[in-house]
């Protein structure tokens, strides 16, 4: 399997992932919050979506 390389990327995409790096941790956080004191089963998918959407942007999985 071929290692995609960061900076062939376009400018804008790889400021954009930036961004979403930034972003991804404390809404993930504040979401596993709300999940403790509320929990519903959209909260847990939710949780579930941003746990696997911050491991995969910090792990550089896409």
């Amino acid at each position: 399997m071929r290692r995609i390389n960061p900076y062939t990327y376009p400018p804008w995409l790889r400021q954009t992932r930036a961004v979403c790096v930034q972003f991804t941790l404390p809404i993930t956080i504040v979401q596993g919050i709300r999940t403790i004191f509320l929990p519903t089963t959209f909260d847990v998918i939710l949780l579930a979506i941003f746990i696997v959407l911050t491991c995969a942007l910090k792990l550089d999985w896409f």
